[in-house]
């Protein structure tokens, strides 16, 4: 059997699994109240204590992009109109009937859900654990298992940058300094509490450090030819961030008088 018709096999075998569930596995309408565009347009902006009261019931439906099933709960991705949103089930509050029809559902499948919107709280308990650690334990937000969570997943980030930079150079003891150099002025440069200067401060860092290094600064000052060498890029990432850092307490008097 070729591998076409093992997996036409195995999706017939689900079929008939759906329907011995009471589900019809085609042909099914399923009224909305809502499509994916419009549940990120319109609730995306509320925090998460707004969508909890009052609780905000949709029905939505869509094709499955990808699926993490973990025991007796999971996540998917609905993808509609070029827009995905990501939805929880769990079993205790679906019952085991519902829940056998989501074990049994793959990536690509057109599903419709009912459900109550509602923000995963990690970032938020996050934040909250580094403001102060005591309060946050206090109000209930499980303090250890969230930093050993914020490693592992920062952990996970870093081996995935590290495997790929080890594919474009060699692999030396000291090439830690190589990319924490860059990374800590660009973080410097885009702010240290905001993501998405960082990510800003690295697309013009990375920029200045290969326009700066191509520049003939001799022929713009009317002698000899005249290049930074390209060993010294990392230098112009300590430079930008001496300069940032030197500008911006003089950048914020000012704007404090």
């Amino acid at each position: 059997m070729s591998l076409e018709q093992e997996l036409l096999a195995q999706r017939h075998t689900r079929i008939k699994e759906i329907e011995s569930l009471g589900y019809r596995s085609y042909g099914q309408r399923y009224d909305f109240t809502h499509t994916v565009p419009q549940i990120l347009a319109e609730f995306s902006p509320r925090t998460a204590e707004e969508l909890a009261e009052p609780l905000v019931r949709v029905q939505v439906c869509g094709r499955i992009q990808t699926m993490r099933r973990m025991g007796k709960a999971g996540f998917a991705h609905l993808m509609q109109l070029g827009e995905k949103l990501q939805i929880y089930i769990k079993k205790d509050a679906v019952g085991e009937r519902d829940y056998a029809l989501y074990q049994l559902v793959d990536i690509g499948d057109i599903i419709g859900v009912t459900g109550y919107l509602f923000r995963t709280r990690t970032g938020s308990a996050l934040r909250a654990l580094a403001s102060n650690y005591d309060l946050a334990v206090t109000r209930g937000i499980p303090g250890e298992r969230m930093i050993r969570l914020m490693w592992f997943v920062s952990g996970a980030y870093a081996a995935i940058g590290g495997s790929l930079l080890a594919l474009e150079t060699r692999l030396q003891p000291n090439m830690d300094l190589i990319i924490l150099l860059p990374v800590f002025a660009a973080v410097t440069i885009g702010g240290l509490s905001n993501v998405f200067g960082a990510v800003l401060g690295a697309l013009v860092l990375s920029l200045a450090q290969n326009i700066l290094i191509v520049v003939d600064f001799g022929s713009l000052a009317g002698s000899d030819p005249w290049f930074i060498p390209s060993q010294f890029r990392d230098f112009i990432a300590v430079l930008a961030m001496v300069l940032v850092l030197l500008l911006r307490p003089a950048t914020a008097r000012r704007a404090t008088a």
